[in-house]
């Protein structure tokens, strides 16, 4: 099978979840005998031997959700970052008159636009649309969002793509599924198909441990994250157990950051806070395996949490707030601990409790690694994405 995957990043060029999702199932398709073709960004190159990728999209900023930028700027980025960008159109219909792939599997397009996925929408080759975030059901469903005014207009993009014989949108959780129905798209075309986990990378170790109690975050740092709710309980927290710290593992937005730093002295909690950037996500497993407790305290509903399966897959007990796709990976009091978001004070007795209960913090981190094991291995995944594929295949044949 020849396959042609198009995202916007592509490791070693990532932010979050999405780009590994997208690299874990390529390499694993080319591991088992498909040819995989990978389409993105203008980014560092890529030692990958077992993929062939072209690093040449123009890519635009998404400067318009910041009121600073000048409007000119904002809305040039929406054009050609969110809409249409003609390099991109040209080389992708290009790249796929040229290889001819079996199916063209598409992942995030933020700031190389949609240009790609209209340029696919010349062929008729089968299309398969992994969804990972809130942008493309704004973007591609039946009334499109514009961005800055906020406006919603019906979407000839929607109508065309409801046309096609042989396409399939592919959730990664229930919860951005309904956003997509929402959106006029009809659920026979959409299937949920998780992210997953590399369980030979991240397990259990038994590393030497701080003394201390560790709590540990990784993500983004902005403020939907709800780093600052976080740092409020702590406050209560140390209180109770004064040898506590926090480790916050990620980048993002420098004045969130500052923010935090800011915060952390005003409430006597510099010596409690170790911020250690963004670090190599294959040696991740290391910073988790030293955790006592993972703790993600998101403000908004977000589509999924990596994250949170990366830390039940090394063992860790898990707390997080409820909402959107984290609530359909944890079962409240059974493999991890659910909270509701932005409440500081509920967090603080969640961490209190695992820190008193160490048989409760037992129970739910030796299933949080059953619930992984049994449901988010990239074999699992994998096996998933590549049974739809063919089915997709296959239909378009029987069709023609």
């Amino acid at each position: 099978m020849k396959i042609l995957f198009i995202s916007n990043r592509f490791p070693p060029d990532f932010v979050g979840g999405y780009e590994i999702s997208a690299c874990k199932v390529a390499r694993q398709l080319s591991r088992r005998g498909h040819e995989v073709h990978i389409l993105t960004r203008k980014s560092i190159s890529s030692d990958e031997e077992d993929l062939r990728i072209y690093r040449v999209l123009n890519f635009h900023r998404a400067s318009y959700i910041n009121q600073s930028f000048p409007i000119f700027q904002r809305l040039r980025d929406i054009a050609f970052g969110v809409f249409f960008d003609l390099n991109n159109f040209v080389i992708a219909k290009n790249l796929l008159k040229k290889l001819k792939p079996d199916i063209v599997s598409i992942w995030n397009l933020n700031g190389v636009s949609l240009s790609p996925l209209i340029a696919t929408m010349r062929f008729r080759f089968p299309l398969a649309i992994h969804v990972c975030d809130h942008t493309f059901p704004a973007r591609v469903g039946q009334r499109l969002c514009l961005p800055v005014i906020n406006k919603h207009v019906p979407n000839a993009l929607f109508y065309s793509l409801l046309k096609r014989a042989s396409f399939k949108v592919y959730a990664i959780s229930n919860y951005l599924k309904n956003i997509l129905i929402k959106q006029g798209f009809p659920s026979s075309k959409i299937m949920v198909i998780n992210s997953g986990v590399d369980t030979s990378v991240f397990r259990p170790m038994n590393l030497e441990r701080d003394t201390k109690f560790t709590i540990l975050y990784v993500g983004r740092l902005q403020p939907d994250k709800g780093l600052h709710v976080l740092l409020r309980a702590l406050v209560s927290f140390v209180r109770y157990c004064k040898e506590a710290q926090l480790i916050i593992v990620g980048n993002g937005s420098s004045d969130y950051q500052s923010t935090l730093q800011s915060m952390a002295s005003s409430l006597n909690l510099l010596t409690a806070i170790k911020f250690l950037g963004k670090i190599n996500h294959e040696t991740l497993w290391q910073i988790y395996n030293k955790a006592d407790v993972f703790v993600y305290p998101s403000l908004s509903a977000e589509p999924f949490g990596m994250a949170i399966l990366e830390a039940m897959a090394c063992g860790v007990p898990v707390i997080a707030s409820e909402g959107g796709g984290k609530s359909e990976l944890i079962l409240n009091g059974k493999n991890g601990v659910l909270i509701k978001p932005n409440d500081a004070h509920a967090l603080a007795s969640a961490l209190m409790g695992i820190k008193r209960q160490p048989n409760f913090a037992a129970s739910i981190a030796e299933n949080g690694l059953l619930t992984v094991r049994k449901k988010f291995s990239w074999n699992k995944i994998v096996g998933q994405v590549l049974q739809e594929y063919e089915s997709l295949i296959e239909y378009k044949r029987s069709y023609n």
